[in-house]
């Protein structure tokens, strides 16, 4: 938001008339700034008020939707520097690049690599989310082939790089799901203008400089394109850096709007660990779209895990539901171990109890999404709150025993938990969560 409410009441009628729900323009203008209402609501501002509010109050990054459906993702529309601030809201697209040079049923498997490739850390599933294809033999035949391939094979948003423009027509009418298109040589404004239009297809703009990106988002602005995604110049790391930082700096903070655009980084480093920096360095400064030139498991796995981290809410830590847990197949005499609903601390523990191959039950005591130590500082993980869940839950009802393992960080808590269930034996388990298969083969005697 530009303008505050003092500014936004000078462009309000004034006439207090209660129309928009509010008792005056000045709280319907104290209302917008806080998003609580809508432009809209005010039936009568005039139409050049509405159009300069329309501007001040609009995302200074453009939202863009690439793909339909389920498959359906939107870049752009960030409204801060620094997550700490508020959030980072549309995660980075990672895409592989696929040539139309390589064998058909090497291209349909690469295809369906990228299609199954998925893994699940803290509840949430990680996947690569978009294909680009390169045109290589500058064949329309055989580019338009290869997409009507992909697309038996995959739904997910496409990124058709080619040079000539030709080409883009004719594959744009077998993938038309808001298909992301690029030419190289980007001098052919018109037809491209006109092949955005018609098929509602976002458009890759690039540009030696960031003033000529600007110079060029401006130009297709003035023939009514503003779909825009803005291809950060080739460079080194440190140039790299300094675009994308400049890109968003300008736009959300001297609401720059011919750089108000989502960003697309390249990589093109043949050294995997240069480029695996490269493109995590893109995550963490504000690159929207990531194309990387190959396929390699350990690559997107830490760059898949970097997004995560990245974009989630700083200021929402990721929970589990609290409750009862079955890890493995417990049964009868089968460990009870409890701990916080910090979605880390979860998956973790639960993580080294399969591995240690003694299925056991995890109690998860409401803890705000805490980890152990943070919420037993806080006072969210006490001794109370953990016999609290006891009582709720009632674990005992399954384990046929009345024995609770704490975590060793919390050991203090033992004296004043035995208070609160006197019916229990307080264990206190390891301080690492890697130490716990070992602890029940030494400690653990299941009750019969």
């Amino acid at each position: 938001m530009g303008l505050n409410a003092l500014d936004i009441y000078k462009l309000l009628p004034k006439t207090n008339c209660g129309k928009c729900g509010c008792p005056t323009c000045l709280a319907f203008a104290m209302k917008l700034t806080t998003k609580k209402a809508s432009i809209e609501d005010c039936p009568d501002i005039s139409p050049q008020a509405k159009a300069s509010l329309l501007e001040a109050t609009t995302p200074p990054i453009k939202l863009v939707t690439l793909g339909s459906g389920r498959e359906a993702r939107s870049i752009g529309h960030e409204t801060v520097l620094f997550r700490h601030e508020k959030t980072f809201f549309n995660p980075t697209l990672i895409a592989v690049e696929i040539g139309d040079d390589l064998d058909m049923q090497e291209i349909k498997k690469l295809v369906n690599k990228i299609e199954t490739y998925k893994f699940e850390r803290v509840g949430e599933e990680l996947r690569i989310e978009m294909i680009a294809l390169s045109s290589k033999r500058g064949k329309k035949e055989r580019f338009v082939e290869t997409v009507k391939e992909i697309r038996k094979i995959s739904s997910k948003p496409l990124l058709l790089i080619v040079k000539e423009t030709e080409i883009l027509e004719a594959a744009l009418e077998v993938s038309p799901q808001n298909t992301l298109i690029y030419s190289r040589d980007n001098k052919d404004f018109a037809v491209l203008a006109e092949l955005s239009k018609k098929f509602a297809s976002p458009l890759v703009i690039s540009g030696k400089s960031l003033s000529d990106l600007a110079e060029r988002s401006k130009r297709f602005k003035e023939m009514g394109i503003d779909n825009l995604v803005l291809e950060v110049p080739e460079g080194s790391l440190k140039s790299n850096l300094a675009d994308l930082t400049q890109i968003r700096r300008l736009a959300i903070k001297e609401n720059f709007r011919p750089l108000g655009f989502p960003a697309i980084l390249f990589i093109n480093d043949q050294d995997s660990f240069k480029a695996g920096i490269k493109a995590s360095l893109g995550i963490l400064k504000y690159a929207s779209i990531l194309v990387l030139p190959d396929l390699k498991y350990w690559q997107f796995l830490s760059l898949l895990v970097v997004r995560q981290n990245i974009y989630t809410d700083p200021q929402k830590p990721l929970q589990v539901e609290p409750g009862l847990y079955g890890i493995g197949e417990p049964k009868t005499g089968s460990p009870l171990i409890v701990t916080t609903n910090f979605s880390l601390t979860y998956f973790t523990v639960s993580g080294e109890i399969e591995a240690g191959g003694m299925p056991a039950h995890m109690l998860i005591v409401e803890a705000e999404g805490m980890s152990v130590l943070t919420a037993w500082a806080a006072g969210k993980f006490t001794p109370a709150q953990i016999a609290a869940a006891v009582k709720k839950y009632k674990p005992e009802e399954k384990l046929g025993h009345k024995k609770i393992i704490i975590p060793g960080y919390v050991a203090v808590l033992s004296g004043d938990l035995e208070e609160e269930l006197p019916d229990w034996e307080i264990m206190v388990g390891p301080n690492e969560a890697a130490d716990i298969p070992a602890y029940f083969k030494k400690i653990w005697n299941p009750v019969k």
